[in-house]
Formats: C-alpha cells, sequence, structure tokens
C-alpha cells in the first residue's frame, strides 16, 4: 500500500469545495492511475474482480484547500498473472510518476526545438527518448502509460483554465509533489498548429460556405490526397470568385488545391484543423 497526498489549491475553496469540481478532478484523477494499472496488467479493461485488488483509497479529508490522503491499494494474493512479482502499490505509483515526467520532456523539449520525440527499444526493455541533441531512458511501458493518460492531464489542465479560483492541483509528497499542475504553466500541455507548405489536391463536396468570412466544411472523397472525413476550409487564394465557391457548393463533386493547417501532438499523430484553399481546379 502506497500513500500519497492529493491537493487542489485556490480561492474557490475558501467557503467549501464545490462538489461538481471535486467530482470531475478526482474522475479524471482516477483514470490516470487505472492506465498505470492496465498497461501494467497487460488487459483492455478494468473488471469488478480488478477493482476488489486495485483502488485508489481516500482515508482522510483535511480543511484549507481541498486536501485528501490517498492510498494506492494492490492486493496481489490471489493474482496468478505473469506480472505479479513486478507489479505493487509502489510500481504503480512509480510508473505513473514516471509517465508524467516523461509527458512534460515532451512538449516542454517540442516547444523549443519543434522535434517530435522518438523512441529506441534498448534490449532490457528500456527505451531512450530522443528529442533533437535530448536523451533519456525510460522503462518501457512509461511510453504507453504516458500516451494514454494524456488526454486526461490535458483535461485536468482545461479545468485550471477554465474553472475561476482554481488555481493548482498536485500529488505525491506533501511537501515535494511529483505530479504538479497550475494554472500559470497550463499552456505546457497546449498543442500547437503549423500550415504544411506542400500543396494537396482535394476531391470533395463543399456542405457549407459563408461568404463574408469565406470559410466553410467540406467532405473530402476517398480520391483526395488526405484521408477522407469532414474538414473545415478557408479560402486564402486569389483564383476564383466567391460565387465559384457557392456555386460548387451546388456541385455533388470538386477539386480543390490546398495547404494543410496541422495540429502538432507532440505524444500523437498530427491532425489536419484546417485546409487553406488556395484555388479551385476545373477539368
Amino acid at each position: 500500500m502506497t500513500e500519497i497526498e492529493f491537493k487542489m489549491d485556490g480561492p474557490i475553496f475558501d467557503h467549501g469545495s464545490p462538489i461538481h469540481l471535486v467530482a470531475k478532478v478526482l474522475t479524471e484523477v482516477q483514470i490516470i492511475f487505472d492506465k498505470t494499472y492496465l498497461e501494467l496488467e497487460r488487459t483492455n479493461r478494468i473488471t469488478k474482480k480488478d477493482r476488489q485488488r486495485y483502488l485508489i483509497r481516500s482515508t482522510e479529508f483535511r480543511k484549507g484547500s481541498f486536501v485528501s490522503d490517498f492510498q494506492i491499494v494492490y492486493d496481489a494474493a490471489n493474482m496468478v498473472l505473469p506480472t505479479v512479482a513486478v507489479v505493487s502499490s509502489d510500481t504503480l505509483w512509480e510508473y505513473t510518476k514516471n509517465a508524467w515526467e516523461l509527458i512534460k520532456l515532451v512538449h516542454s523539449n517540442f516547444k523549443e526545438t519543434k522535434e517530435p520525440p522518438q523512441y529506441q527499444p534498448n534490449n532490457n526493455g528500456t527505451a531512450t527518448l530522443i528529442q533533437g541533441d535530448f536523451k533519456q531512458v525510460f522503462n518501457g511501458p512509461v511510453i504507453n502509460i504516458a500516451k494514454e493518460a494524456l488526454p486526461h492531464y490535458r483535461e485536468l489542465t482545461d479545468l485550471l483554465v477554465n474553472e475561476p479560483g482554481l488555481d493548482r492541483i498536485h500529488l505525491g509528497d506533501p511537501d515535494i509533489p511529483e505530479i504538479v499542475l497550475e494554472s500559470n504553466n497550463s499552456e505546457l500541455l497546449n498543442y500547437e498548429t503549423i500550415t504544411n507548405g506542400e500543396p494537396v489536391i482535394v476531391v470533395c463536396d463543399v456542405f457549407d460556405f459563408n461568404k463574408v468570412k469565406k470559410v466553410g466544411k467540406l467532405t473530402a472523397k476517398s480520391e483526395s490526397d488526405i484521408p477522407a472525413g469532414n474538414y473545415r476550409f478557408e479560402v486564402v487564394g486569389q483564383r476564383g470568385s466567391e460565387a465559384d465557391y457557392i456555386y460548387s457548393m451546388l456541385k455533388s463533386e470538386v477539386k480543390l488545391r490546398c495547404l494543410r493547417e496541422e495540429l502538432v501532438k507532440p505524444m500523437g499523430i498530427n491532425k489536419i484543423s484546417c485546409l487553406h484553399v488556395i484555388e479551385i481546379i476545373y477539368d
């Protein structure tokens, strides 16, 4: 059994603890620990039997901010899985901490170097994070845990931004907590956008266009240079009048030459956030 402190700080707690906020944060924290458990146990979901041997238990609530002592409980008495020799409440906490450290490193390095991370597997079950000139070795499962937990850390940072009066969330040692998220550093996990300079041909159906803002929506077909699906677009080229784009909405298919604005995810696959239309292609 491993004991850690969980704490939320900010003026929102001056007159008590808002239940809706506490529930949201605790849910995301529980899921973050669950991602570690699932990876170490090499399973896809947590069953009722899992909850009988693994849980995060609150043992005490204290006044001030919202403060609670957490126990990470892992009972391996009836386990027969091959991971029983290495999984414990201590390893669950260690891997959770290491995954957060990896997330911080990847995102802070990316903001400085614009280099996406690469992972070089080693023979001893570890992997080396390589990002520009930076290198650091992590236990292999930490990488998958970090990728799975990242969306839930982002949910917590969104709460820090959008909930007035919530300033800080921390987990770990009361004096030097290992996992800390703060409203004044919430941009760490923000995604950035870049515009790819190589044009692509998009065969599509334009189903919405605002002639004032010159923006719209389209459905890209399988013949396109990008994956099929719905995309937002804006007109940036000089060739083609507004009437041309409006007329194209009446056709079942039109070809557009576009630049891709991509949402850069340092620990995932980049996603097209917007298409910048250069011109209509007339066959």
